[in-house]
């Protein structure tokens, strides 16, 4: 079986990158004018154009949040706003677009990937594997682990950081987290916020009516920090994905104002939390 190691170089770059904000009363309306903004059609086509596909056979894989708890299998993603995403895609042509898990899972069928370091061979969702063009869509909420989750953890969320490091030390899950979205590059993101989760376990609902986007998830998931008044640098999956990738240039089109009344993971929770 073919085997690609395909590292995530669009994140890595001296040019600014643009992030998303849209909010208002209507979801549908923010959502389509998010889409026109963050010019998501125009970056599926730029690789649908390399290629070397017809429109019909690029396989374009939104990946949406899903449990944080691993035996949890409800979609946290608006559904109206999945539809809506995948629909504009094939309205411009682009018809082999479906919505996915990238983990494997009894249900789905897999691909063994060596994603190498500490990884080694691991099971993914074929589509996932197969895809042209990925795009992680993301729940806003705080997470007791690492403050909140974003693009980077919703296609890394899985168990796989439980592998130990050939120096015998037990991997992180932030670096299962960015190896996964390194290995497998994921090309666009989004973040629903229209309802978001906040508090130190991530269950208090907010009613926060904005959508988000960018071609570049490391810069997507930083704005994510910045809009719950929070330093994302505090984000051990932020730290992974800088060490990783490096610093983006941003420039944040939209209300950057800080969600009102917005609860955050205790610094304490958090260091415990990454204790065991």
């Amino acid at each position: 079986m073919e085997q690609r190691s395909v590292r995530n170089i669009s994140i890595q770059t001296n040019q600014p990158t643009i992030v998303c904000i849209k909010s208002g009363a209507d979801k549908t309306a923010a959502m389509l004018e998010l889409i026109v903004a963050a010019d998501l059609i125009r970056s599926i086509e730029q690789e649908w154009k390399v290629s070397g596909k017809t429109k019909e056979s690029f396989l374009v894989v939104i990946k949406p949040a899903f449990g944080i708890d691993k035996h949890a299998t409800d979609c946290l993603v608006d559904a109206e706003l999945l539809s809506l995403c995948a629909g504009q895609i094939k309205q411009a042509g682009f018809s082999n677009t479906i919505v996915t898990q990238a983990r494997a899972n009894k249900n789905t069928a897999e691909v063994e990937f060596d994603f190498g370091s500490f990884l080694g061979k691991y099971l993914v969702e074929k589509s996932w594997y197969d895809a042209d063009f990925r795009i992680s869509f993301a729940k806003n909420q705080t997470d007791s682990r690492n403050f909140y989750t974003g693009c980077i953890s919703t296609v890394g969320s899985d168990r796989g950081w439980k592998r130990i490091h050939s120096n015998g030390k037990k991997a992180r899950q932030p670096e299962f987290a960015v190896l996964f979205a390194d290995r497998l590059k994921v090309h666009f993101g989004f973040v629903d916020a229209w309802i978001s989760f906040d508090g130190n376990s991530g269950s208090r609902q907010k009613q926060t009516q904005t959508l988000m986007a960018s071609s570049n998830i490391l810069a997507l998931d930083w704005v994510m920090g910045e809009k719950m008044n929070l330093n994302p640098g505090f984000n051990p999956v932020m730290q992974e994905a800088m060490h990783r990738w490096g610093v983006t240039k941003i420039v944040r089109q939209g209300n950057m104002t800080p969600w009102e009344n917005w609860e955050n993971p205790s610094i304490l929770s958090v260091t415990l939390k990454n204790l065991f």
